[in-house]
């Protein structure tokens, strides 16, 4: 919780589930619930470090 606003959005995950090799951590300062907020970017990062490898 943030006292001063909203609270802040956190997630944290991991891919592809079988064989891990990426780790995400993302923070959204007083922007509200982690899995509407910070979810969605984990995923486009997580997506554009599986294209890439």
């Amino acid at each position: 919780q943030n006292p001063q606003g909203k609270t802040h959005a956190w997630f944290v995950g991991f891919a592809p589930a079988e064989n891990p090799r990426v780790v995400v951590a993302v923070v959204v300062e007083q922007k509200g619930a982690g899995g509407i907020v910070a979810a969605p970017i984990a995923r486009e990062i997580l997506r554009a470090a599986l294209i890439n490898r």
